[in-house]
């Protein structure tokens, strides 16, 4: 239900920003927009992973982990990591790495 509102991730890779996560009606396509910029589609058939916890990928930059962990008020990373790995074949991949609000 969260995502077919828009349910609001922090994400990180070169920098830190807000990304909302939205999934259509049909349920075929994940929509995400990063801080109020123009959306990437994805569609769900291409998503061959969503790794959450200890397998999530973590920043290397602990400023970063610290940062995060702090706004959503949690004790670990694990509790709030989040990568979507996705791509149209199983050799180019991408990967999104998102942290929950809480």
């Amino acid at each position: 239900q969260r995502l077919l509102e828009g349910f609001k991730f922090r994400r990180w890779d070169d920098e830190v920003g807000e990304l909302t996560a939205r999934v259509d009606d049909t349920g075929l396509l994940l929509s995400l927009q990063f801080d109020r910029r123009e959306g990437i589609p994805i569609y769900l058939c291409e998503v061959s992973d969503v790794r959450r916890g200890k397998y999530a990928r973590q920043p290397k930059d602990h400023k970063v982990v610290d940062a995060l962990i702090a706004t959503a008020g949690v004790s670990s990373f694990e509790d709030i990591g989040l990568t979507i790995v996705h791509g149209t074949n199983m050799v180019d991949v991408n990967f999104i790495n998102l942290a929950a609000p809480s």
